[in-house]
C-alpha cells in the first residue's frame, strides 16, 4: 500500500532543501506538520490538493519561506 505524507517522517531529513513542490497530488486531510521542520524551504506548493483545515503555528518556523501555493 501506499504511504502517506503524514506517515513519511523521514522527510525531516531533508535538512538543506528549499523547495518542495506537492502540486497536484490528490492529497488531502491537514497538511502534515512534518513539513515545518524543514527549515531551510524557501518555496512550498501545496496547491491542487484536498487539503483541509487550518495550517498549524508551526508554519512560523519556516522562517526562510518566501513563496507558498
Amino acid at each position: 500500500p501506499k504511504a502517506s505524507l503524514s506517515e513519511m517522517q523521514e522527510l525531516a531529513a531533508l535538512t538543506k532543501l528549499t523547495v518542495f513542490n506537492i502540486d497536484s497530488n490528490v492529497l488531502s486531510g491537514t497538511v502534515p506538520t512534518v513539513i515545518f521542520s524543514l527549515t531551510n524551504l524557501q518555496e512550498l506548493n501545496l496547491g491542487h490538493n484536498g487539503f483541509a483545515g487550518t495550517l498549524s503555528t508551526l508554519i512560523g518556523q519556516l522562517t526562510q519561506l518566501k513563496r507558498l501555493y
